[in-house]
């Protein structure tokens, strides 16, 4: 099962992608394709977009075999079957605590139906809830 970000999570690195790019652009083509400003813009852009493709195509949780994978960069896995315990922290975040670490999960860059599905998945577990 993955676990979606937001719409608005990855619509919100595509704009600002498009908008360096847009600003990148601008002043390339105002100082006759010359100054570094203009290529730090465009590079920033390229940082956004490639955000935006990675988050879309890797999502941010994975739920497999057992297995909750946070798909950053470098991915983060936590087996469910150690989880303690599970806390909200904030209203935002879900902490799920094992005997010798800890994982913290965002809710607010989450899809709302993804959510529900990975509350109903961590119900399962039947572990103390802070």
């Amino acid at each position: 099962m993955k676990v979606r970000y937001s719409k608005r999570k990855l619509m919100t690195n595509l704009i600002m992608g498009l908008l360096w790019l847009a600003f990148g652009t601008f002043f390339l083509i105002e100082n006759n394709f010359t100054g570094l400003t203009s290529y730090l813009f465009i590079a920033v852009a390229v940082f956004y977009f490639a955000i935006y493709i990675f988050e879309l195509s890797h999502q941010y949780l994975t739920l497999e075999y057992g297995m909750l994978t946070r798909n950053l960069l470098v991915k983060d896995s936590i087996p469910l079957k150690e989880v303690k315990s599970i806390r909200k922290s904030g209203g935002f975040t879900l902490i799920l605590k094992t005997e010798n670490r800890e994982m913290s999960i965002n809710t607010r860059i989450i899809e709302p139906h993804s959510l529900e599905l990975l509350e109903k998945e961590l119900e399962k577990l039947n572990v103390e809830r802070d």
